[in-house]
């Protein structure tokens, strides 16, 4: 059972895994409940089994979100615990990307203040271990400056996108890890 907190935001993030019946078919399988009181879920999988989840999650009873996650490691059947964080607060719009070619996963949020936004990732091995400290993407003068940051992968590189407000210009970047 979960605590609700009136007048604010709240969504369930459901994964449906595809799965192969023992016949050979194919069908989705039942809802599972992987957290109740998050928004904005993101997404990814490395097309070897493992499917990470991400999602923005209020902590309560202050304002300062942060993005949580959880992973499988067989494509959607089972799912280990939610936690650590991946981002130090402050965040919204998360995104995650895995890359097929070494197994990492990039998790990716965007910051803000009235002092400026900033677009953030983090990098990790396996979607399990978070030792890799966040690195800065971009980052504006203004609390308007980032929005809808977007992350993939493929090969050694990582490729990011996001909008710079106010003029809604598309920016991208890509880097080497």
């Amino acid at each position: 059972m979960s605590t609700r907190f009136p007048g604010t935001l709240s969504c369930v993030v459901i994964v449906l895994a595809l799965t192969s019946a023992s016949r050979g078919q194919g069908g989705l399988s039942p809802e599972i409940l992987l957290e109740e009181t998050g928004f904005e879920p993101t997404i990814a999988t490395n097309g070897s089994g493992v499917v990470v989840v991400a999602w923005l999650d209020q902590n309560w009873p202050g304002t300062a979100k942060d993005i949580e996650r959880r992973r499988s490691g067989d494509r959607g059947l089972s799912w280990g615990l939610a936690g650590p964080q991946v981002s130090d607060g402050g965040a919204l719009d998360p995104t995650v990307a895995t890359n097929p070619a070494n197994g990492d996963v990039y998790f990716g949020w965007q910051t803000g203040s009235v002092n400026g936004s900033q677009f953030k990732f983090r990098r990790s091995p396996d979607g399990s271990d978070l030792s890799v400290p966040s690195q800065l993407v971009a980052s504006s003068g203004n609390s308007q400056g980032i929005d809808r940051p977007w992350l993939t992968a493929s090969g050694p590189s990582v490729y990011s996108n996001w909008y710079a407000k106010p003029d809604l210009l598309l920016r991208f970047k890509r880097g080497v890890v």
